[in-house]
């Protein structure tokens, strides 16, 4: 696992609150280039989109 994968599920967890969630997708590409398959890619951005309505839809 990655430096920057265990900083950011360190920092997810650090966060005060129970109701988060933390959905990570891995990919071939290096960091941080990766960041870009969510923003044009459609395998990301469409599962990107169901984890963000799904949360919202359990919690709002």
């Amino acid at each position: 696992m990655s430096t920057q994968a265990i900083s950011t599920k360190r920092y997810v967890a650090d966060i005060a609150s129970e109701d988060k969630k933390l959905h990570w997708m891995e990919t071939e590409l290096a960091s941080p280039y990766h960041q870009f398959n969510f923003y044009d890619q459609d395998a990301q951005v469409n599962e990107s989109i169901a984890q963000a309505s799904k949360w919202f839809n359990t919690h709002i």
